[in-house]
């Protein structure tokens, strides 16, 4: 009994401790408040420095100098041989000058470009793969490029602003040990004349 009065008057002691503390905590913190530490930030310096950063340029665009009215498939583009207009191959079968039914829309298109940009002087220049003797692949592809020439004049372009030669197959662009680059190989390049351009400024 004596044992569970003590053990009683522990209890009421501790409450009473506790209670105690807490009230000196509370008193404490209304008499003497804790000073906030202010939120760190970047000095006004810095801040005016990052600002005069200036901004990364652009990426600059695809070396595209022109885009005739299909949007994809042609464009006019400069290498270090000068600049061409690109369009889809314009294709032959193997010894022959004929033009494929497939290359007539790929010509309406260049020469629909021509028309719209009378500045432009075109140098066609033909090429073939390496089969045959070189005399016969020389007078083929001088004959591919005067065909598509006409072509061209054909649809409207004035015949002044264009010129034809053969390569034969001096200049390949894919090996000629297989068909599909032989098949390359015999084709049609459009080099924009830059001399023509610049006698007529």
């Amino acid at each position: 009994m004596n044992l569970l009065k003590s053990a009683g008057r522990l209890l009421l002691l501790l409450v009473i401790f506790m209670i105690g503390c807490g009230l000196i905590w509370h008193i404490g913190n209304n008499l003497f408040p804790r000073k906030q530490e202010p939120v760190a930030s970047a000095p006004q310096e810095k801040v005016e420095q990052a600002a005069k950063v200036p901004e990364p340029p652009p990426v600059p665009p695809k070396a595209l100098e022109g885009v005739l009215p299909d949007g994809n498939t042609t464009r006019m583009v400069r290498t270090a041989r000068g600049r061409f207009i690109t369009t889809e191959p314009i294709l032959f079968n193997s010894g022959d000058s004929t033009l494929r039914e497939a290359s007539i829309p790929k010509l309406d298109k260049i020469a629909a470009f021509l028309i719209q940009n009378p500045e432009i002087t075109l140098e066609i220049i033909g090429h073939t793969d390496n089969l045959g003797p070189e005399p016969v692949n020389q007078k083929v592809s001088a004959e591919r490029a005067a065909i598509v020439m006409n072509y061209l004049a054909s649809r409207g372009v004035d015949p002044s602003r264009l010129r034809s030669k053969g390569m034969g197959s001096l200049d390949p662009i894919e090996s000629n040990d297989t068909q599909l680059g032989r098949q390359a190989n015999r084709r049609i390049e459009f080099l924009v004349d830059e001399g023509a351009a610049a006698g007529r400024q």
